[in-house]
C-alpha cells in the first residue's frame, strides 16, 4: 500500500496533504518493482489548518469542519491546479490560517490516477472525515 498522504504533514509547513504530481511520481516508481494489481492507494480525507505565523502544529479537521470555517468566516475555496487541491487562507483572531484539504473534486482526480495506472485498489484515511460524496465516485468503480 502506498501511503499518500502527508506530503505537507501537521508538524510541518504548509502546503497540498496530497499533491497530484507527487502521487503520480511515487506511483510510477513503485510500478518498477511491485506488479499493478497489487499496489493499494491511500487518500487522505481530511485537511489541514494552519497558523501562518506560529510555529504550532496544524490542526487536522474533518470536511465538514472546513465547510463550517469557510462559513464562519465568509471565505471562498480555491483550486491548487498543479496539486489537484483546494486550500483557502482566513482570518481569526489571534491570526491568519491556510488550509489545505480533499474534497470530491480532489478525489475524484486521484481515482482518475487508480484508473490510469490500473492499480489495485484504494483506501482512505480516515474515515467519517471524508467529503460523503466521494462514495458516489467509488460507486462508479475504479
Amino acid at each position: 500500500m502506498i501511503m499518500g498522504y502527508d506530503y505537507h504533514w501537521c508538524g510541518g509547513s504548509p502546503g497540498p496533504i496530497a499533491p497530484i504530481y507527487w502521487l503520480e511520481d511515487v506511483i510510477k516508481y513503485s510500478l518498477l518493482e511491485i506488479p499493478k494489481e497489487k499496489l493499494i492507494l491511500g487518500l487522505p480525507t481530511y485537511g489541514y489548518d494552519w497558523e501562518l505565523e506560529s510555529n504550532n502544529f496544524a490542526q487536522a479537521l474533518s470536511y465538514s469542519e472546513i465547510m463550517k470555517l469557510l462559513s464562519k468566516y465568509d471565505v471562498d475555496y480555491y483550486w491548487d491546479e498543479e496539486a489537484a487541491t483546494s486550500y483557502f487562507k482566513y482570518q481569526s483572531v489571534e491570526e491568519e490560517h491556510i488550509v489545505w484539504f480533499e474534497n470530491l473534486k480532489s478525489i475524484k482526480k486521484k481515482l482518475d490516477l487508480i484508473r490510469k495506472y490500473e492499480l489495485g485498489g484504494v483506501v482512505f484515511w480516515r474515515l467519517g472525515l471524508e467529503d460523503e460524496r466521494i462514495w458516489t465516485e467509488i460507486e462508479k468503480g475504479l
